[in-house]
């Protein structure tokens, strides 16, 4: 028989001892809500069934309306006299059970509003981490984007140098290969030529100004000198640079000679497409200067070990006539044209500017002198 009994207040109001339910443990010590697990369903799933079986509730009834007013009207009916023991622990087995499927059930509905929290916190802050991830990974993929940008950028830098570094060294190679020369460079066999192969010429020269440009031409490639090198540093040099160093190669050729100070300048370096260059002098003097005392030597071991200098100039041997030559003659022009291979008419007319000439300085020199009229 049951321990719990009913009693009546002072003011005659039916009053319950403590029911001694099962204990529930404190939420922090829970691992699981009580409704969620297995067992506890199927106990909270027998006092419904049982209180359907007593006819305390339906299947279909709402706990929250049903039960307390049930609750009530059998607290009620255990307080009346007259009722047998029988009778009052039936009573009392029905609110012990109503009282637990009450407890049961708030408990799951607090558990439940528990579980909504804990979920709509959790929630916020899994989609708050999503979100700083989400941006870290956009700074990433940005990062990298540029990353990778820069590294094509680079990679077509590399091959655009790796280009030109074949190209350059493709045109070296056949610079080295070729017998082609550069435009100006006269090579060691054509350095020394007959007066007819200098002055032999497509037409004759026809008018002063033309042979005056001609001459000063000729007059820039006879001051240049050429100088080579296998050592690929000195080509790296640009050409103010090379100036530079062709000085002081001078400086230290004479001064290895014992003359002193020189007069010999460099003014003026043109690369060339190989490994050399056009070295420019002040005037011939200066280029007959090198050719003197093995002064071409001593600059190239001032210059460096692999250097190479030549003159840029070719010598003209001139065949001698005879002085009672006729130049004038037409018969004698040809003759030296055709013996010489110097063009038909070349001589006559060389011969007729230079009258032309004379007579212009003549007239000039008697109009600036002619005596002003009275």
């Amino acid at each position: 028989m049951s321990k719990n009994t009913l009693s009546s207040g002072k003011d005659g109001t039916p009053t319950q001892k403590r029911l001694n339910f099962p204990a529930r443990a404190n939420m922090t010590e829970r691992t699981s809500s009580p409704s969620h697990t297995e067992t506890e369903r199927e106990e909270f799933q027998t006092l419904i069934d049982k209180a359907v079986a007593w006819k305390l509730m339906s299947k279909s009834d709402n706990l929250s309306a049903i039960l307390p007013t049930k609750l009530v009207q059998l607290a009620a009916a255990a307080k009346e006299n007259g009722r047998t023991r029988t009778t009052q622990s039936e009573l009392l087995d029905k609110i012990i059970l109503i009282a637990k499927i009450l407890q049961e059930w708030s408990w799951k509905d607090k558990t439940d509003e528990w579980r909504h929290e804990l979920m709509e916190h959790l929630e916020e802050e899994i989609y708050e981490k999503v979100d700083r991830i989400t941006i870290k990974i956009e700074g990433i993929v940005r990062e990298a984007q540029e990353a990778w940008k820069k590294l094509e950028e680079v990679t077509n830098r590399a091959t655009d140098l790796s280009t030109r570094i074949a190209t350059t060294s493709n045109s070296m190679t056949e610079r080295t290969t070729s017998t082609q020369n550069e435009e100006g460079e006269l090579t060691p066999n054509a350095m020394k030529m007959t007066y007819a192969n200098a002055a032999r010429t497509n037409r004759p020269i026809q008018s002063t100004h033309q042979h005056n440009i001609a001459v000063r031409e000729a007059e820039m490639k006879d001051r240049r000198i050429i100088i080579t090198s296998q050592t690929l540093s000195d080509w790296d040099l640009n050409e103010r640079e090379l100036v530079a160093k062709a000085n002081l190669a001078i400086t230290r050729a004479t001064e290895e000679e014992g003359t002193g100070d020189t007069q010999i300048t460099v003014l003026a370096a043109t690369k060339m497409q190989g490994k050399g260059a056009f070295l420019l002098l002040r005037n011939t003097d200066e280029v007959q200067w090198f050719k003197q005392n093995d002064r071409m030597e001593q600059f190239e071991a001032a210059w460096g070990s692999t250097a190479a200098l030549r003159p840029n100039y070719a010598e003209v041997v001139v065949e001698a006539l005879p002085i009672e030559t006729p130049i004038d003659s037409p018969i004698e022009q040809r003759r030296i044209e055709s013996s010489s291979g110097i063009q038909t008419g070349a001589i006559k007319s060389i011969l007729s500017r230079r009258r032309r000439k004379r007579r212009w300085e003549v007239i000039k020199a008697q109009h600036k002198h002619k005596p002003e009229c009275e």
